[in-house]
Parts: C-alpha cells; sequence; structure tokens
C-alpha cells in the first residue's frame, strides 16, 4: 500500500532565529476602491465546507512515537463471567462447573487474596454517611424542564 503521507524531521537548531514583534499604530498599505462592473461577475455562496483529512507532521525532535494498536471487547454479564461453553441459566452445568473450580488448588488463595481487595475498596466508603442531609440549607429551585414519562 502506498504512504500518503511524509513526516517532516526538524531539530531545534534548524528553526532559525527567534521573532521579535514590535508594536505599530495601524498603516494603510493598498486601497482597492470597488469595481461597480466586477459586481455582476460576484456569486453570494452562503455555505462553505471543506475537509482536511492529513496534515502535515513537524517534529520537534527526531524520535517519533510508534501508534499502539487498541482493542474493545466487552463480556456480557447475566450471572457473573462464565466461559463460552457453559450456558448461565442451566443450573446442572454451573453447578458441576463450579464443583471443578473448587476443586483446584489454587482456589482458596486466589479467594483469599480477592478478599482482602474487596475489603479494602468496601471499607472505604465506610466513612461516608449515606443517610446525612448534606445540603439542607440549599433553596429548591424550579425546574427547567418539566419532567416527563416519555
Amino acid at each position: 500500500m502506498m504512504e500518503i503521507k511524509q513526516v517532516f524531521l526538524k531539530t531545534r537548531a534548524e528553526f532559525g532565529k527567534q521573532c521579535i514583534f514590535n508594536f505599530y499604530g495601524p498603516h494603510m498599505d493598498e486601497e482597492i476602491k470597488p469595481n461597480p462592473d466586477e459586481m455582476t461577475n460576484y456569486k453570494v455562496r452562503t455555505h462553505c465546507n471543506a475537509g482536511v483529512q492529513n496534515t502535515k507532521q513537524l517534529a520537534l525532535h527526531e524520535a517519533q512515537t510508534v501508534g499502539a494498536e487498541t482493542k474493545s471487547s466487552g463480556m456480557f454479564h447475566f450471572e457473573g463471567g462464565w466461559p463460552k461453553e457453559i450456558n448461565p441459566r442451566d443450573e446442572e452445568t454451573t453447578a458441576r462447573f463450579r464443583r471443578r473450580i473448587e476443586k483446584d488448588e489454587d482456589w482458596a488463595p486466589k479467594l483469599r487474596n480477592l478478599f482482602q481487595q474487596m475489603e479494602r475498596n468496601i471499607l472505604q466508603n465506610g466513612a461516608l454517611n449515606i443517610y446525612q442531609h448534606y445540603f439542607d440549607d440549599m433553596v429548591p429551585t424550579e425546574l427547567v424542564k418539566p419532567r416527563s414519562l416519555r
């Protein structure tokens, strides 16, 4: 496949001198008066759409980073994350799978580590009183948009 872009590499020393701008008052370089004869050739364009697909890349350094490819995937959690061959609605196959996993000798240490992590996360929410009214002093305001069930 043909490459449709070109990377432009330039070191800091090749950028040239620093631009120093001075403030001057308004200055008229040229004044072009309108020509009424040319107005007949003028067409009004109400909309102008332009799209740009690929622009030049100006790098400050010669080292370029390589793009990483990512993949998004999801899982349907009906009742936990079951393997593909297990039907979560079939109680017999799920019970058989659970027994097989529980017989594994690594099951208890894995579960112990999971419980320690989960207990720490659950106890983080213990400092918040969910029954306390935090905003009693606020004046209720009217809704901007009326509620509806649609």
